[in-house]
């Protein structure tokens, strides 16, 4: 909580385009071998109150620079595996679950973790690419982003990516909700943004 309430984004908007571009250079593919069939509805649904916003943003605060797909999954099972790893440990009796029984539960944590990450690089490029290469000075904090799904803002407009998806969101229906869902107020115009 301390980091939540704490938090000053300043690496967050040091980053150059270049930084984003040499991160997905260097990363492994975050899918691997995983195809979308592997997904599994409770893992996609599973949540705890540390998103893996918090982790990757905790992670670019701390060491100045985005993390790599190895580096944010080393941490989402290390230094931050009570954030998350152990919550679902927990809710999934991991420890009582025989090496076939956690195979495919394992890969639905997989997919699920790898569509979070790239989510998260999207939005942290889109931000990076507004401010840099537009010169829109557009705002970002953790907090509002996983509160009010507002993945940035600039004056009173919000912007929201999501990635067009059934399950997800398509238009107004799917998983993710929209900023103005949770804002409530008319102050605020929201700009939804479909990402590939």
């Amino acid at each position: 909580q301390d980091f939540v309430h704490g938090i000053v984004h300043r690496a967050l908007f040091r980053l150059e385009v270049a930084d984003i571009e040499r991160v997905i250079a260097a990363t492994t593919h975050a899918l691997g071998d995983l195809d979308n069939g592997e997904a599994i509805d409770a893992i996609e649904n599973f949540q705890t109150p540390w998103t893996f916003a918090y982790i990757m943003h905790r992670m670019l605060e701390q060491s100045g620079k985005l993390p790599t797909w190895d580096e944010f999954k080393d941490a989402v099972f290390g230094e931050y595996w009570e954030l998350y790893w152990s919550p679902f440990c927990k809710k999934f009796n991991w420890g009582a679950l025989t090496p076939s029984q956690r195979d495919p539960i394992g890969r639905g944590l997989r997919w699920r973790m790898a569509k979070g990450y790239y989510a998260l690089l999207r939005e942290i490029d889109l931000l990076v690419r507004l401010r840099r290469t537009y010169r829109i000075p557009v705002r970002y904090h953790v907090l509002a982003d996983v509160l009010f799904r507002a993945d940035g803002w600039c004056g009173n407009t919000t912007i929201s990516t999501f990635v067009v998806s059934e399950k997800y969101r398509k238009e107004d229906a799917g998983r993710k909700s929209r900023c103005d869902d949770h804002l409530h107020t008319n102050r605020f115009i929201n700009f939804s943004v479909p990402v590939p």
